[in-house]
């Protein structure tokens, strides 16, 4: 049925490339003749073309595939086949436990998740796999089709005669604020009153007995609007001037004279599209009213319980001790868990209805609401020294925040305070913007403006490197980061020297040099295919840069079998910080890791807690897991020095008969963070974790098709609690990163709406893509030095930033191929850098023939360009 129904293009014979492959030997054509057929065949007016855009690097890599094989048949080698399967090459290196070390304690030791087998096996519980309660409801949105309208009717009469519906829920079922956030005054509303923002925002909810019920319902809901100018594009807000909350600024100038002094300048535009966090498990909520006095619990996969709390008290109007906010876990997260009107919906809906209600987002109804990776341009001007040191440098960034605040505007300040990546910048200016538009509220995403800078940053330093034709190796080590450098936020120095040792390191394991030479042979004597490397340093300061919530809670109760039930403040994603707080909970106290259980995270238990976030969710609550744990020990001191022979479980008996207390609420509020961002003054991180990556790729440059050969990294993580844990994010974050930069683009309709919503056509990483040789290198005799539970280091975000390291490469390779065509220019590349984008800057004969043919143009773009 569905072939029946789908639309039946006619089929298209390329008749003029045919007739000319079929009438002469395909060695003796020219490539003007091939590039002439195949534009012949392929202009637009032709035929119906779905993506018109494409349709240059269309003709472009079909004349490529024909210039392939008439190379393969000229000299009788494949500049195609793929090269036999090999086993991927990798080494994980990382500082062992000491042998002195007590068997028990689990701390620095290469340990599996804790619910790794659960995960594995399909055992581990998500929201959605709670049991179906008595009564309950499933809930079904229907959204906005158009990006800004007035509401003027919606008509449910239809969807509500549908057998085992049970209601509609809006903005008026709202009893009390209808407006939420995730960080500051509450600007975004939950469902729409009178405006709808954005094409896809939810208006409001069906509730049914049963999915076939909900489903044909929420199609039923008719929706009149008066349609309003929606504002889609950067240029677009800048003319109207639609920002959020205020422009930012910061400015440090620690040495006017170096400004000035026998410099030169650079300067360049870099366009950075988004990323979808497409997380396992979309987002999920299930509310449950008590019955009496308005009680309600909502188990929803988020990053932050406490602001789902606080927001689900707002909307109900309900004092939050009658709520609970429960997470076991989240099917994954990346930044994208913070956003919470999935269980504020949840949440209205059951209130109204008294029943237990459901709300598990599509893919697709996910994709559209819940935001995604800024979308960011930016514009750079630099000075520096003819041995490439920077002098000064100045940034200006136009962000698009989609229609609400979100965290926006703190994600523009944050971007220009990681603009340096691994650098110091001594003369700086940075201006931002977080420009409003009529699309989907953009949040936050795994790396929080560090992925983003050092996209920026990086793509001077090659410049610099170009302009002074010297490796960019050579200018990124003369501006690295190190010890004693008052970067260009705050107040406190850099505390530390590792970076340096990191990048040593680096270049050592990869052998960075002589691979580069090896590069460059292999580009002389390869016309088709080249290679590139590229080494990049990063920095990462793991905190959320605002004292107030650099606090956490934990809170241990000791049975009287001896066993150990933990809460603490920060949520599950799959990151292993559950497997963390027992391994940490297991040293403090002297005891396996068997004996200690982690039930959920929930508000019912740990109060008002940070949001998981910033790579700080170790550093917050393990200390004050340990704190909580070393209250048990002062209680229990007496029984173990007295009966020193005693098990665990004989000592936790005895203090049980002599009713010795045997819980403990721990706390921890003394991070020495007292950043200021409006003065630029006060510490912003207590240590900074460190990495350098070196990638070499090779890319097809007849078909944009590239490779990962080989990729090393050496992290400083400082003293890891558990290095099979920190590899693994270590590996993960990198996929993650090459995968925003390289080949997840989001494309947008001219209403707004992205268009590639499932894998079907959103590409993200797979096995294949990982780097052929990974390579992972902890660096050892490190540790650091001040707030840091036992010398750990924040490492969940941070190596995403090093998959930089094959943009860079990727550009090498381009720029050898260009020079082979005589063109020895700066090639400007645009995030994410896709197949289509890296063939199109190979730039040759074949692209410039395409350029020039009028037919191949698309005057009407299918999608939206919402940096232009």
């Amino acid at each position: 049925m569905a072939v029946e129904l789908s639309k039946q293009l006619p089929i298209i014979i390329a008749a003029n490339t045919s007739s000319l492959l079929s009438s002469a030997h395909l060695e003796n054509l020219s490539r003007l003749e091939i590039c002439n057929a195949v534009e012949k065949d392929m202009r637009i007016n032709n035929f119906e073309v779905s993506q018109p855009d494409l349709m240059a690097f269309r003709v472009s890599l079909c004349i490529g595939f024909i210039e392939k094989l008439k190379n393969d048949i000229t000299t009788g080698k494949s500049t195609h086949a793929k090269a036999p399967s090999t086993p991927m090459e990798y080494h994980q290196l990382f500082e062992k436990a000491l042998p002195t070390q007590a068997d028990h304690d689990p701390i620095t030791r290469p340990l599996p998740h804790i619910t790794s087998a659960e995960q594995c096996s399909g055992e581990a519980v998500y929201v959605d796999d709670i049991p179906m309660m008595v009564n309950e409801l499933l809930l079904f949105p229907v959204q906005s089709t158009v990006a800004h309208g007035k509401i003027r009717n919606i008509l449910t009469d239809k969807a509500l005669a549908v057998p085992g519906v049970q209601g509609w829920i809006s903005a008026k079922d709202v009893p009390g604020l209808n407006f939420w956030s995730i960080s500051g005054v509450p600007d975004e509303e939950l469902f729409p009153s009178e405006i709808v923002q954005y094409i896809g925002q939810i208006v409001g909810l069906i509730a049914a007995k049963d999915a076939k019920a909900g489903q044909a319902a929420a199609k039923l809901v008719e929706i009149e609007y008066d349609a309003l100018e929606p504002i889609l594009t950067v240029n677009e807000a800048v003319a109207k001037d639609s920002f959020h909350v205020s422009k930012r600024h910061l400015k440090r100038i620690q040495n006017e004279e170096m400004k000035t002094k026998n410099t030169r300048s650079v300067e360049g535009q870099v366009l950075l599209g988004g990323q979808e966090h497409f997380y396992f498990e979309p987002h999920s909520a299930v509310a449950v009213p008590s019955g009496e006095k308005h009680e309600m619990t909502v188990h929803f996969s988020t990053q932050e319980p406490c602001n789902v709390h606080t927001q689900v008290a707002a909307v109900l109007n309900i004092p939050q001790h009658k709520i609970i906010v429960k997470c076991k876990r989240s099917g994954g997260a990346f930044g994208g868990k913070e956003r919470c009107f999935v269980a504020l919906m949840a949440a209205v809906a059951a209130y109204t209805l008294r029943q237990p209600c459901r709300l598990i987002l599509t893919r697709a109804v996910d994709v559209d609401t819940t935001g995604h990776r800024h979308e960011t341009r930016a514009s750079y001007k630099m000075k520096y020294q003819p041995d490439g040191k920077i002098t000064s440098s100045e940034f200006e960034f136009d962000v698009n925040a989609g229609s609400s605040t979100d965290l926006s505007h703190a994600w523009v300040d944050v971007l220009m305070r990681r603009i340096d990546g691994g650098y110091t910048l001594t003369n700086f200016e940075g201006k931002g913007i977080a420009w409003k538009t009529n699309l989907m509220s953009n949040t936050a995403f795994r790396g929080f403006g560090s992925p983003e800078g050092a996209l920026i940053i990086e793509d001077a330093v090659e410049k610099i490197a170009n302009q002074l034709d010297i490796d960019p190796a050579l200018v990124r080590e003369r501006n690295l980061t190190r010890e004693g450098d008052l970067l260009h936020h705050g107040t406190v120095p850099v505390n530390e020297d590792f970076l340096i040792k990191c990048w040593a390191e680096c270049l050592e394991q990869s052998q960075y040099w002589k691979t580069k030479e090896d590069i460059d042979q292999f580009n002389k004597s390869n016309t088709v295919k080249k290679r590139g490397i590229s080494i990049i340093p990063m920095k990462f300061y793991p905190t959320i840069p605002f004292k107030m919530l650099n606090q956490g809670g934990a809170f241990i109760r000791v049975y009287v079998d001896g066993s150990i039930l933990l809460s603490h403040g920060g949520a599950e994603m799959g990151q292993g910080l559950h497997t963390k707080m027992v391994q940490v909970a297991a040293r403090v106290l002297g005891v396996k890791m068997s004996k200690i259980h982690i039930m959920d995270t929930s508000s019912e238990t740990v109060p008002n807690a940070t949001p998981t976030g910033g790579s700080s969710g170790t550093d917050l609550n393990g200390h004050a897991v340990i704190n909580a744990c070393k209250q048990i020990v002062e209680e229990l001191e007496p029984y173990r020095s007295k009966y020193p022979e005693d098990t665990w479980e004989e000592t936790v008996a005895k203090a049980y008969v002599n009713r010795t207390q045997l819980a403990a609420f721990g706390f921890y509020n003394t991070s020495p963070l007292d950043y200021d961002m409006e003065t630029n003054e006060g510490s912003m991180f207590n240590y900074l974790t460190f990495g350098v990556g070196c990638s070499v790729v090779e890319i097809d440059c007849l078909t944009g098709e590239h490779e990962v050969m080989r990729t090393d990294i050496v992290m400083d993580v400082g003293k890891s609690l558990n290095p099979a844990v920190d590899i693994g994010q270590i590996e993960g974050a990198f996929v993650q990163g090459y995968g925003y930069m390289t080949m997840e683009e989001m494309v947008h309709s001219h209403q707004g709406e992205v268009v590639n919503k499932n894998l079907s056509s959103y590409k993200i990483p797979t096995v294949q893509d990982i780097p052929k040789e990974f390579n992972v290198t902890m660096l050892r005799n490190t540790g650091a030095k001040q707030e840091a539970v036992f010398s750990s280091k924040g490492i969940g975000e941070p190596p995403l930033t090093l998959a930089v390291s094959v943009v860079c490469a990727i550009r090498q390779a381009i720029m050898s191929y260009r020079a082979d065509q005589g063109d020895k220019s700066w090639t400007q590349l645009e995030i994410p850098l896709t197949s289509e984008r890296i063939r199109m800057a190979c730039e040759d004969d074949i692209v410039k023939f395409v350029a020039s043919k009028s037919e191949l143009q698309c005057k009407d773009a299918t999608f939206l360009s919402i940096l232009k």
